[in-house]
């Protein structure tokens, strides 16, 4: 049996290197222009905190609410599911971005127990005393979180779909507990599977994206960091 030249694996190589190459620069370009359009739809505000940096959003008046948003997306999912769920003529509505997802950085230990320290932060900065708290999905642990350690600072806890905070175990650590492997904790399989399997995710999650990475909702979808944050961990409870 002849055995394959050499000269196909070196173009089939060739090939396969350059349609990755051609991936990466539109993942990056995708990227680059989300988070343009997220600044200019949006124009979110930032501080800085003992965690780094935190981005958010800050609109209406009125009785305070704090929205800790879920999975996919930062303060802009905060933004259009809070804009849902209350009147912003009468309400002020704050979301921020919780760790490693847009315009907030990822600190060292990122647990749920550190984001809600770092709302807390969020409240003083903006000299809310008291505030409403509505968490969704992963979201759930950072927001119960909250209201266990800062009561005082609490007028409701609302739960939407919530996961909650367990006690973590002896020799158990955050990293231990991701929900995915490490190699899919940042922006490009969020990316591929946005621009290549908007089939699945539209039947999946009822959502509308378009596939082209052109939408506001389609460019907040896939910019994710990493997702320590994400895990139910509390140091106590």
């Amino acid at each position: 049996m002849k055995k394959p030249n050499k000269q196909i694996y070196f173009v089939f190589g060739l090939i396969l290197l350059l349609l990755l190459l051609a991936e990466y620069f539109h993942y990056r370009t995708d990227t680059r222009v989300a988070y343009e359009r997220l600044n200019v739809i949006f124009y979110p505000k930032t501080m800085q905190t003992e965690f780094g940096k935190m981005s958010y959003l800050d609109q209406g008046s009125g009785e305070a609410v704090l929205y800790s948003h879920g999975v996919f997306g930062g303060y802009d999912q905060g933004y259009i599911t809070l804009n849902r769920l209350v009147d912003f003529f009468d309400h002020r509505g704050i979301t921020p971005s919780r760790f490693g997802y847009p315009g907030s950085d990822v600190p060292e230990n990122p647990t749920p127990q550190n984001q809600a320290k770092a709302f807390l932060y969020l409240l003083d900065h903006l000299g809310i005393q008291k505030a409403y708290i509505i968490t969704n999905s992963s979201g759930g642990a950072a927001g119960i979180s909250f209201a266990i350690t800062y009561p005082d600072r609490v007028k409701g806890l609302i739960l939407l779909s919530s996961e909650v905070p367990y006690e973590m175990k002896e020799n158990e650590s955050a990293k231990s507990k991701y929900y995915l492997p490490p190699i899919f904790l940042n922006e490009f399989p969020m990316w591929f599977l946005t621009k290549y399997g908007t089939w699945f995710l539209n039947h999946r999650f009822a959502s509308n994206l378009d596939g082209a990475t052109k939408s506001a909702e389609t460019s907040s979808f896939f910019l994710h960091y990493n997702r320590y944050s994400d895990c139910t961990i509390l140091d106590e409870l």
